[in-house]
C-alpha cells in the first residue's frame, strides 16, 4: 500500500508529455515536465511500483534515465517507486556553464518533478558518478528526503580525498578544471557512439568478476539471445557529452555546496566490490569515515560493472535499506 509519503495519485499531470511507447515502456515511463514557473523542459523517468516507497536514483556517467531498467528486479524485490530525473544538457535540455549552477539546476528539477508527481519525501539511491549529486541534494533539500540513502560503487571526489588514484587526484588540483573536463566528456561520448554496444556489452561482461558473470548469465537465462545488448542500446540511447558532470567529479563538495558533515541525517550505507577499478576502495574507505552516518560494505572480488549493474544478491538485497515499509 502506500507509504503515505505521496500524496494520491492524479489522473494527469499537467504539462507532462508521456513516452511510453518503448520497447521496455513496461518497466520504465518516460516522460517530460514543462515546469512552467522557469519555463523548463525536463525529462525523467519512473519505475517499479507506484504504490510502494518512493526513491530518487541518480546514475553514473554514460546513462540517463533510462538506467531504471538496471533495477526493475530490485525494484520489484522491495516493492519501490523509482524516480529518475535527467542531468542539465542531456536530452536537448542545456548544461549550465559551472560545476556548481549544473548542481543546483539539477536540484530544482528534481524538486519540480517530485511536486508533480505529488511527492514529499524520497529515500536516495545513487551509483558512481551520481554520489555528488545525490549528496548535494540532500544537503539543499534534507527536507524532501527520507534520510535513508543507498550508494553503489561510488566515486568519491578526488579533489577532496588523499587516498584517490594518484592520476585522478593531480587531475583534481592541478590541471584546467574546464580543459580535463571536456576532454574526458569529448572521449566518453566519441567511445560511446564509435563502438557498437556489442562490443561495450563483452566488455563489460569480461571485467565483471566470475561469481557476477554467473549471475549475468542466471540473469538473462531463458531469454532471446542478445537480450542484454538489446537492453543496453536502450539504456544508452541519445547519450551526450557530459562535460559538466565530469567537472563536477572533478570538484571539491564545497565547491558543490556541501560538505560531508552536512550528511548527519542521512543514513547511509555504501556497498562496493574490493575490485572495483573506479570507485577506488582506500577513497571509498576514506568517504565513509567522513560521513557521520555511514556503513561500508566490501564485497569481495566484485566489481564496479557488478555495482552498476546489479550483479549478485548483495546489491539487490542492499535496496531493502531505502525501504519504510514492510
Amino acid at each position: 500500500m502506500n507509504c503515505g509519503l505521496c500524496h494520491p495519485a492524479v489522473d494527469s499531470i499537467v504539462n507532462e508529455a508521456s513516452n511510453s511507447n518503448e520497447e521496455f515502456g513496461q518497466y520504465v515511463h518516460l516522460a517530460n515536465l514543462h515546469d512552467e514557473s522557469r519555463n523548463r523542459s525536463i525529462p525523467y523517468a519512473r519505475a517499479g511500483n507506484s504504490q510502494g516507497d518512493p526513491i530518487l536514483f541518480f546514475p553514473p556517467l554514460g546513462v540517463s534515465r533510462r538506467m531504471l531498467l538496471v533495477l526493475k528486479e530490485a525494484l520489484e524485490m522491495h516493492s519501490l517507486w523509482a524516480i529518475c530525473v535527467s542531468r542539465p544538457g542531456s536530452e536537448g535540455t542545456t548544461a549550465e556553464s559551472n560545476p556548481s549552477s549544473q548542481v543546483e539546476m539539477f536540484c530544482a528539477d528534481t524538486i519540480a518533478v517530485m511536486d508533480a508527481l505529488k511527492i514529499d519525501k524520497a529515500g536516495i539511491v545513487c551509483m558512481c558518478a551520481g554520489t555528488s549529486f545525490a549528496m548535494a541534494f540532500c544537503k539543499k533539500h534534507s527536507d524532501r528526503t527520507t534520510g535513508k540513502f543507498l550508494a553503489l560503487g561510488p566515486w568519491t571526489l578526488p579533489a577532496d580525498c588523499p587516498h584517490s588514484k594518484r592520476i585522478d587526484r593531480m587531475a583534481a588540483l592541478y590541471l584546467p578544471k574546464m580543459t580535463v573536463s571536456s576532454l574526458v566528456g569529448s572521449i566518453q561520448y566519441t567511445a560511446l557512439n564509435f563502438f557498437s554496444k556489442e562490443s561495450i556489452a563483452r566488455v563489460m561482461q569480461n571485467k565483471c568478476s566470475e561469481s557476477e558473470q554467473s549471475f549475468f548469465q542466471e540473469r538473462y537465462k531463458g531469454q532471446p539471445e542478445g537480450a542484454f545488448v538489446r537492453e543496453l542500446e536502450w539504456v544508452m540511447e541519445n547519450t551526450y557529452n557530459e562535460k559538466m558532470d565530469v567537472a563536477v567529479c572533478m570538484s571539491k563538495s564545497t565547491e558543490l555546496g556541501f560538505t560531508y558533515d552536512d550528511l548527519k541525517d542521512q543514513d547511509i550505507v555504501i556497498w562496493q566490490g574490493s575490485e572495483d577499478k573506479i570507485a577506488h576502495p582506500p577513497a571509498t574507505k576514506w568517504l565513509t569515515k567522513q560521513l557521520p552516518r555511514a556503513t561500508l560494505h566490501i564485497i569481495p572480488e566484485s566489481t564496479h560493472q557488478g555495482a552498476l549493474l546489479v550483479l549478485g544478491s548483495e546489491y539487490a538485497n542492499a535496496f531493502a535499506h531505502v525501504k519504510l515499509t514492510t
